[in-house]
């Protein structure tokens, strides 16, 4: 080996002597002169030496070297200090160390130990001279440290792809062992590195209705004569959509749908809400198990031009969303007042739900799947039920389950979507609250009270006020005539006063009172009027602000009167 310069070349020298085979005399001739013919010590005709390499290697000529290695892999580490590898990245680096205490290493070289799943991609020196290396085989990699490798310390970095880690495996595990042909002092020195893997693979789930909006009542039909998807209500399309941010793969997902078929009435059938027309279907590598008997369980027929609409969706969803917005423009109504929102959910309680499931695989970094769940709106449920809300919200949920073995990592926080169709009744259908005039409602108290003098003036002419007690003695004709003149005067004055302080009264009470007129039929107004403006009428209640005063004290002043 050309790199050995520990060993000593070995010489072997030989040599013979040059000279002629002695030939056979014949019978009769004379021996051949054995003096020509020298004999050669065996022993000595051959000799083996050997030539040293000059090394620094101490007066004994043998090195003895203290080779040390350290290691760390540059990757983020958990509380207990052991990495983490986030699978995803695209390369793990390795930084090491070697270190020689003694005298010189010579052929020094350092075998990395690796898992088959990782590949070698390159080395980086940081402090020392020239390093190679070379895969020995799938999982060892030989690196040259230096020939000899003097007193002191190298540094470099490996780099390794882990593209081809399995999903299975749960741990890396490097082992670095140091090696040289002179004698080393602690051969047992090997160095250990672990490493976790983990899996991190960003998922998100979205949920989108389209249309956002649509008008029911337009065309009711009865669902014994339903015979076509369109007899039941408009077409709605609720989609959700699986984002992948990586960095790693989704070996196996599931979503979980809750889809609100019908009305929560707490019996065994409620009344339909979205009736589910097909199958979902799925953009992507996966599929979706769903009952057949919730889907279209009135086998109803879906025409040529409903699936022509259907592959326009899929195939230009934009374009088919800004047709349905049209049909539905966003805004319907804008009167300021409070709206009436009624909100199908399965989790409030309010609507029966399907559970079904899909199933995805092998989801890739910044790679996404789609749902899409094509359905019905119900318009003869809501037309019954809810002809005058201002509007129903229909919502249907998903949410991503992963299997706790796979052991991927990511943020829980957008795994659950939902889908809310906003279904508003048609306009004929909504019947805004009138708003009452305010010149109604001044001649509404005006006739009230009218009503209310003229009761009183026909109750006093019949005597209804002048009651007889026991003792009662007729004063004279002159003083009677004069205290009814100045008791109709008196009347009429706080009649007038009590007219004006109770229009004012009942103008407040049209804000803040109990009693609100205005909120009764126009024909019943001037009925209401009569009963709640005057409630002395029948001894009950009081008015607003100086009015109950004024009648307390108008009563006294007539009984006093009739007693005298």
């Amino acid at each position: 080996e050309k790199t050995d310069i520990q060993t000593p070349i070995k010489f072997k020298l030989t040599y013979t002597l040059i000279q002629k085979e002695p030939r056979m005399s014949s019978e009769g001739e004379k021996l051949p002169d054995i003096n020509l013919y020298p004999i050669l010590n065996q022993q000595e005709a051959s000799k083996v030496f050997e030539a040293k390499f000059l090394k620094d290697c101490g007066d004994n000529d043998i090195c003895e070297s203290d080779l040390h290695v350290t290691a760390e892999l540059n990757l983020p580490k958990q509380e207990s200090g052991i990495p983490v590898l986030y699978l995803g990245e695209q390369q793990v680096n390795l930084s090491i160390t070697l270190y020689n205490h003694n005298e010189p290493a010579y052929d020094a070289s350092l075998y990395v130990f690796h898992p088959n799943t990782l590949s070698y991609i390159g080395r980086k020196v940081v402090k020392g001279e020239s390093i190679e290396c070379v895969p020995h085989n799938s999982t060892v990699l030989k690196c040259e440290v230096g020939n000899p490798m003097n007193r002191g310390e190298v540094e470099f970095q490996l780099r390794f792809s882990p593209r081809n880690v399995s999903d299975d495996e749960k741990r890396l595990k490097f082992t670095l062992k140091a090696n040289t042909t002179s004698i080393e002092e602690k051969p047992e020195d090997d160095f250990v590195l672990v490493a976790d893997i983990v899996r991190v693979a960003e998922l998100e789930l979205r949920g989108v209705s389209n249309p956002e909006q649509v008008v029911y009542g337009e065309h009711v039909v009865p669902q014994e004569e339903m015979k076509t998807g369109e007899d039941i209500g408009s077409l709605i399309i609720h989609t959700y959509e699986l984002i992948n941010y990586g960095p790693w793969k989704a070996k196996e997902i599931e979503i979980h749908v809750k889809w609100p078929y019908q009305t929560e009435t707490f019996t065994k059938n409620g009344k339909w809400l979205l009736y589910m027309m097909e199958t979902p279907k799925v953009q992507g590598n996966g599929y979706c198990v769903v009952d057949p008997d919730i889907v279209n369980p009135l086998r109803l027929q879906v025409k040529r031009e409903e699936d022509q609409f259907i592959r326009e969706f899929e195939g230009e969803h934009a374009k088919s969303e800004a047709r349905v917005k049209r049909q539905a423009p966003e805004e319907i109504r804008l009167d300021p007042r409070t709206l009436n929102i009624a909100t199908m959910d399965c989790e409030e309680g309010s609507a029966k739900c399907h559970y079904f499931k899909c199933y995805f695989r092998d989801l890739q970094p910044d790679k996404n799947v789609l749902i899409s769940i094509r359905a019905r709106l119900w318009s003869q449920t809501f037309v019954e039920d809810y002809a005058t809300v201002d509007r129903v919200d229909i919502i249907s949920r998903a949410s991503i389950y992963l299997d706790p073995q796979l052991d991927i990592r990511q943020k829980t926080d957008n795994d659950k979507a939902f889908a809310v169709t906003k279904a508003l009744p048609d306009l004929p259908l909504y019947q805004k609250p009138e708003e009452v005039p305010l010149w109604i409602i001044i001649l509404a108290v005006c006739g009230g009270l009218l009503l209310l003098i003229l009761l009183i003036f026909c109750l006093w002419k019949l005597g209804f006020f002048k009651r007889k007690k026991p003792g009662y003695m007729p004063a004279e004709m002159h003083d009677k005539e004069l205290r009814e003149k100045e008791y109709n005067a008196l009347l009429v004055s706080e009649f007038i006063g009590l007219l004006v302080d109770s229009v004012q009264g009942l103008g407040a009470g049209q804000k803040g009172s109990k009693t609100n007129c205005t909120e009764e039929p126009p024909s019943k107004w001037a009925w209401c009027m009569l009963v709640h403006a005057p409630p002395y009428l029948c001894g009950l209640g009081s008015l607003e602000r100086g009015g109950a005063v004024l009648l307390i004290r108008l009563w006294f002043k007539i009984t006093r009167s009739v007693s005298k």
